[in-house]
């Protein structure tokens, strides 16, 4: 796999400073004023398992363990982490690589640094009883999604249908009392069908990833960050691997208390169900095994998505995309 290396003025120093560093261990080769100082990983929602792999690495002291402290936090609706991570409010972020892309169009100077989720947990969700069998078959329908959005400009032109699309309000309460069975919305695989089954109505996924929509999501900073704390940012993205890969395939009680702890609103039939429906579609591995680097940045599905959102007139047709991601700081052993 051919992986885009970032800053090329700057790579041989920082390759170097890596190597320094991989050589005596990450642990130790920060600062004591580094040591002492806490990282913040911003979340891009509520606590909930699309995210518990962070927050066990946090738990289980992954981060200190390489060195330096973090703390990784919860989002909620009215807060937008790549502000926060741009202004130095957070460090870290979470997001898709088209919204890093967007960020850096608007003069954000963020960067992707790792992948944590190698598919998109979005799908659409039907009833049981629609006769569609693929997305394909669905030109024509009324949809509700958010609206304008690339995944719903990528649905139109890979399928060459047209939805007639209807804004999302956020809820499933349309799709539950549909006496009909023809709505059909957005939802991911983590959340709504869980709800929706809760109230006895079954459903069909027709999951985004599987379809052939080639966004990832990846863990970013900023370009200072890379520049002047290479070791910090090599350990959030070793840690955070090693935090994905216990939490989906060894105990993960604590984190799933910890994580209705920070949001009640979940219950431990819930939090389990989204973290088996992580490993059943693969979320996180995507084609990938445990043993490969599965947090690896994939140039070729990246130039995709620049190219939907070039089309789409989002960005710029000169818009340097692959200065979006690094892979300066991933294992080629995972």
């Amino acid at each position: 796999m051919s992986l885009k290396q970032w800053i090329p003025g700057s790579l041989a120093a920082l390759s170097l400073l890596l190597l320094g560093c991989s050589q005596e261990g990450i642990k130790g080769s920060t600062s004591s004023e580094d040591q002492d100082r806490t990282y913040i990983l911003q979340t891009d929602w509520y606590a909930q398992p699309e995210t518990g792999g962070f927050f066990h690495a946090a738990i289980e002291g992954f981060y200190e363990q390489g060195g330096s402290k973090f703390e990784v936090r919860p989002s909620t609706p009215k807060m937008i982490n790549a502000q926060m991570v741009a202004s130095g409010e957070a460090d870290f972020g979470i997001t898709r690589i088209e919204d890093i892309m967007m960020a850096r169009a608007r003069g954000m100077p963020l960067v992707a640094i790792s992948v944590y989720f190698q598919k998109s947990p979005l799908a659409l969700m039907l009833h049981e009883s629609n006769p569609a069998q693929s997305i394909a078959d669905l030109d024509g329908e009324t949809v509700m999604l958010q609206m304008g959005k690339p995944f719903h400009s990528w649905i139109e032109r890979h399928f060459d249908i047209e939805l007639r699309a209807i804004p999302h309000d956020y809820g499933i309460q349309r799709f539950v009392t549909d006496a009909s069975k023809e709505f059909i919305q957005q939802a991911y695989l983590t959340n709504e069908p869980y709800s929706v089954a809760k109230a006895d109505v079954e459903t069909k996924l027709f999951p985004l990833g599987d379809a052939g929509y080639q966004t990832f999501l990846c863990l970013y900073t900023t370009e200072e960050m890379i520049q002047t704390q290479p070791e910090v940012v090599q350990i959030a993205v070793e840690a955070s691997a090693r935090g994905w890969r216990d939490y989906l395939t060894s105990d993960p009680s604590k984190t799933q208390a910890r994580l209705m702890e920070l949001n009640p609103v979940l219950k431990p039939d819930h939090v389990n169900w989204s973290r088996q429906q992580i490993i059943d579609y693969r979320l996180v591995l995507g084609n990938h095994s445990w043993d490969d680097p599965f947090n690896a940045i994939d140039v070729q599905r990246a130039k995709i998505q620049f190219e939907l959102l070039r089309d789409m007139k989002i960005v710029p047709a000169d818009f340097d995309w692959e200065a979006s991601f690094t892979d300066a700081f991933l294992s080629q052993d995972s």
